[in-house]
């Protein structure tokens, strides 16, 4: 477990490598955290990016294995099911409402919807290399 709750839409932050990855399509973008675990990276890995509240956003560990703690999988439809699914945690988590999500999520998620698809792409085509 880690400190505090991750949850809403805020930039990561790329490490050198993670700029020279596949995530330098979502460097500009908010993405959406829903976390309150933390890790650490596993020997022999190699760390991607950061966000303001956990070191360890992403990595990837040999040629094929990546590891994401944020959520560039989701979409603007999707998320109201986790809305309504996780009320409860919501409710109990400080400085966070269904409000405020839906309010993020109309600003972000179309954008990311579109970066997603570029950057996975870019780590399917990376096992070819």
């Amino acid at each position: 477990p880690g400190g505090e709750k991750e949850i809403g839409w805020d930039s990561i932050e790329l490490s050198h490598e993670g700029e020279l990855s596949f995530l330098k399509y979502l460097q500009s973008t908010p993405v959406l955290h829903w976390h309150g675990d933390t890790f650490e990276l596993p020997q022999g890995a190699t760390h991607l990016a950061s966000s303001k509240k956990y070191k360890n956003q992403a990595f990837v560990w040999g040629k094929s294995t990546l590891a994401l703690q944020f959520h560039p999988e989701v979409t603007a439809i999707g998320l109201e099911r986790w809305f309504i699914g996780h009320a409860n945690e919501i409710q109990a988590t400080p400085d966070i409402s269904v409000t405020s999500l839906r309010k993020d999520t109309a600003s972000y998620a179309q954008n990311l919807e579109r970066l997603a698809g570029q950057f996975w792409q870019s780590w399917l085509e990376s096992w070819e290399n």
